[in-house]
């Protein structure tokens, strides 16, 4: 993934999203979501319509882009869902960390989400700049994938406890173990985790 600016001007994400802003707690206030702003900027959103027409006219956007093609969309009844993108996002990375390895992106974080099943292995972990990165087992290895994956109802879950201050079981579905920590993690978790995890992060 090739790593650009998102203007002719090389504004850095963060003062990307200070031109933002406005536009931003537009979007808050009209869906209501205290939680928003927090979603969008951790998950690294992007209005569409300002990727393809920038413009200084603060309005309302509905439709929010990763660097993954996954989307944030307000839908008519302001509902928020999440999709594959169909128009496609510009294929960047604004992460400066992105080539580092999941136990060195761990180092640098200050909490963890774990989800795993017999399918599947997910780890997210939100950073001390408070931007999440998120991975995926595909193929034996750990990949980075969009944090939208994770759902809704996590993400929020995860900014109702980002001041947490030790380790808590989301686990809800049978079959399914989720897990939200500190970092650095407490030598207790180890016993919630399978082995092929628990050697990757500790």
């Amino acid at each position: 993934m090739k790593k650009i600016f998102w203007n002719s001007k090389f504004l850095t994400l963060e003062a990307t999203y200070d031109l933002l802003n406005k536009h931003i707690l537009l979007t808050k206030s009209f869906t209501g979501f205290q939680y928003l702003p927090f979603i969008i900027k951790s998950c690294r959103l992007k209005p569409l319509k300002y990727l393809q027409h920038r413009s200084n006219k603060v309005v309302l956007h509905k439709t929010w882009v990763d660097e993954f093609d996954k989307q944030l969309k307000i839908e008519e009844n302001k509902s928020l869902s999440i999709q594959q993108s169909e128009e496609g996002s510009p294929k960047c990375c604004t992460d400066l960390y992105y080539g580092l390895s999941l136990l060195n992106i761990i180092n640098i974080s200050k909490l963890i989400y774990i989800r795993f099943n017999n399918d599947q292995q997910i780890i997210s972990c939100l950073g001390l700049d408070d931007y999440f990165r998120t991975f995926q087992i595909k193929n034996n290895k750990w990949e980075r994938i969009s944090t939208l994956t994770l759902g809704l109802d996590t993400l929020v879950t995860i900014y109702n406890k980002k001041f947490l201050t030790h380790f808590i079981n989301l686990t809800t579905c049978a079959g399914t173990k989720e897990l939200l920590s500190y970092v650095p993690m407490p030598s207790e978790l180890k016993k919630e985790l399978p082995i092929e995890i628990e050697r990757e992060i500790f």
